[in-house]
């Protein structure tokens, strides 16, 4: 299961409100929220997860999500900070062991993302741009008044609508993987997944186009990834898939967007 969470853009361990008047969460009349997301499944080998999207019951804006191992399990509510724009400013656990803050540049783009973990040791992931562009990401663990660089990855512009990204791990080979995207399409992933505490790193959340295929260089394997839409356009699956049939779902890794009706 924690393999799981890694792979998917360093999830953040958020937080369970310590006060309902700071983020108020009620319930919610459906027809208010009609066309929000309501629940994000997550399907792969190492288990599944199951995200629920809370919304404020006075003005029903987003407010954080509870997250269980898969349907009917217990699950736990984490709540955000959020500034009028949406974007995510803090995220910190009822009981004070977890914590986790965003800094954003003039233009709006994360820069830095600094998370305490319950056993005290601290994660600070950086991202740094040139002329707009994601081009280098690194994420630094200190434990026990010791550093170590646990992830880099760098990014390279292949084409307007193609990059490629090199990520290195201490004790482990590089991989090189390509991504490509279908031009002039919002990445409707990357705003989706800032909702749940996602550093936006991964190669199909970078680019502001909607991804098509990724060619992981590491193993010589290709993969696809590919959407399917509802009625009214919006994405209500996402996976990756070996071959270059788009019918074809690979089982590692598979996400369900349902929406309130």
């Amino acid at each position: 299961m924690m393999k799981l969470k890694n792979w998917i853009l360093l999830w953040a361990v958020v937080f369970l409100a310590a006060c309902k008047g700071e983020l108020d969460i009620g319930v919610v009349s459906a027809n208010k929220l009609k066309g929000q997301v309501k629940e994000i499944f997550l399907s792969g080998p190492q288990g599944d997860l199951m995200y629920k999207m809370e919304y404020s019951a006075t003005d029903q804006k987003w407010t954080g999500f509870t997250v269980s191992e898969g349907l009917g399990k217990p699950g736990t509510t984490y709540i955000a900070e959020a500034d009028t724009s949406g974007k995510i400013l803090k995220l910190r656990s009822g009981d004070g062991k977890e914590t986790r803050n965003y800094t954003y540049n003039i233009q709006g783009r994360l820069t830095e993302v600094k998370s305490t973990l319950p056993d005290g040791s601290v994660v600070l992931e950086k991202l740094n741009y040139n002329a707009g562009q994601l081009e280098y990401y690194t994420r630094q663990l200190t434990r026990g008044g010791s550093s170590t660089y646990a992830e880099t990855k760098s990014y390279r512009k292949l084409s307007a609508n193609a990059i490629t990204v090199i990520t290195s791990r201490p004790g482990q080979g590089y991989e090189e993987e390509d991504f490509f995207y279908e031009a002039a399409t919002s990445n409707v992933l990357t705003g989706l997944f800032s909702k749940l505490g996602v550093t936006p790193v991964e190669g199909f959340l970078v680019v502001p186009g909607k991804p098509v295929k990724s060619e992981r260089i590491f193993e010589g394997c290709f993969f696809n990834y590919a959407f399917k839409n509802d009625g009214e356009g919006r994405p209500v699956e996402f996976g990756a898939v070996k071959s270059f049939d788009l019918s074809e779902w690979k089982d590692d890794l598979k996400y369900i967007i349902t929406y309130h009706q």
